[in-house]
């Protein structure tokens, strides 16, 4: 479906220097309470970085956790799961 075809707005490009949220972040122990939610309730989530495109955004630049998620992405590959 053809669709207009316009430049996009300041508000939403990225400025120089952006850096997500995570960016050089500790991550979490699996099975640590989790702090800031009502009640108590242990961390089950991942505990590295599973984003496989760090090596191309510039938003990951110089992370400690750059290229776990491009590891991740292979292993699942590799074991075929």
């Amino acid at each position: 479906m053809p669709v207009e075809d316009h430049a996009v707005h300041e508000k939403v490009k990225q400025k120089e220097g952006f850096r997500y949220g995570c960016h050089n972040k500790e991550r979490p122990v699996k099975g640590s309470p989790v702090t800031g939610t009502p009640g108590s309730w242990p961390y089950v989530f991942s505990t590295t970085c599973r984003f496989d495109m760090s090596f191309t955004d510039p938003g990951c630049e110089g992370c400690w956790w750059q290229g776990m998620g491009e590891k991740y992405a292979e292993e699942i590959r590799r074991n075929g799961k």
